[in-house]
């Protein structure tokens, strides 16, 4: 179970954007949900009609193939957005910024 407190330290990007529209209270912005088949649950989604509203890669601390993920806007269903996402074998994530407490 991993749970991201995340705080936006400016105006820009889909975080601060959630936050404007909340009126800056605390809310929940998404769910991750990892995935076995990524392409196969990306496309059930998208035939679902869940617009897609972000989709990313990125490397992790201790392999050069990269995380798969997918925002998906369910806030008419669920009142948030609904992430995938793919890990490669062998993956682990960076190591965070900062972590509270400390």
């Amino acid at each position: 179970f991993r749970l991201e407190i995340i705080q936006p330290l400016d105006e820009l990007g889909p975080y601060a954007e959630s936050l404007s529209r909340a009126g800056r209270a605390d809310h929940v912005h998404h769910v991750r949900l990892d995935v076995p088949d990524f392409a196969g649950t990306r496309d059930h989604l998208i035939a679902l009609g869940l617009p897609v509203r972000l989709e990313a890669s990125f490397k992790g601390s201790s392999s050069e193939r990269r995380f798969l993920a997918m925002y998906f806007d369910a806030r008419d269903d669920l009142g948030l957005l609904l992430e995938i996402g793919a890990a490669p074998a062998g993956f682990s994530m960076p190591e965070p910024v900062c972590v509270y407490p400390r």
